[in-house]
């Protein structure tokens, strides 16, 4: 404000006054997006307070560009060192206000969302870890009902390669080892018979 002022030229004094009213449109721009955001009642009073000094500056504002256009530098000056000033730095410190409030209230959701980042990796290691200790245990009983009947059909092979043809290979199962259990139980019995007529 103070360029535009001691700037000579109109245009050039006609272009800052309406830089610095962009400036203060951003400003409220970034201000109607900001105030849905406000959660309690200490944003909301700062809130108020900064709505409140907005048009006090801008008032001001005006006023000083007024008597810049008119000719009046040295009370434009006196204005905008003055009154204006000080409203400018009310309005600011709102606005500072409420931007530290927010930062808080970021590191705040920030802090939360690690929290639940850092539960959910815990819980899915933690889950990952079940998974592969359940697969170890299922493996192992179902390795364990697969080798169990082998062994003892082994078991029995070796007896009747020794001789023993009274050797009977009991499996309560109804999958292939139970069907492979009844043939040996078959094949020895025809053995068994074949040796008996032999004989």
């Amino acid at each position: 404000m103070l360029k535009a002022i001691l700037a000579e030229d109109a245009d050039e004094q006609a272009q800052l006054e309406q830089r610095g009213n962009l400036m203060i449109d951003s400003i409220g721009v970034w201000f109607a997006a900001f105030r849905p955001t406000m959660l309690n009642e200490t944003e909301r009073q700062i809130a108020d307070d900064y709505e409140q000094a907005a048009p006090q500056y801008l008032s001001a504002r005006k006023r000083v560009f007024e008597m810049v256009r008119n000719g009046q530098r040295a009370e434009a000056l006196a204005l905008a060192n003055g009154e204006a000033r000080d409203k400018f730095h009310v309005m600011i410190n709102h606005l500072d206000q409420l931007i530290g409030i927010q930062s808080a209230n970021a590191k705040a959701l920030n802090a939360t969302a690690d929290q639940t980042s850092n539960f959910t990796t815990i819980l899915l290691y933690s889950m990952l870890g079940i998974a592969i200790l359940l697969g170890i245990i299922l493996a192992r009983v179902i390795g364990k009902s697969i080798n169990e009947p082998i062994t003892v059909l082994e078991g029995a092979a070796v007896k009747v390669a020794g001789g023993d043809l009274d050797v009977i290979v009991q499996l309560d199962t109804k999958d292939e080892t139970g069907s492979l259990a009844t043939s040996f139980n078959s094949m020895v019995s025809s053995i068994r018979s074949g040796m008996e007529e032999v004989a």
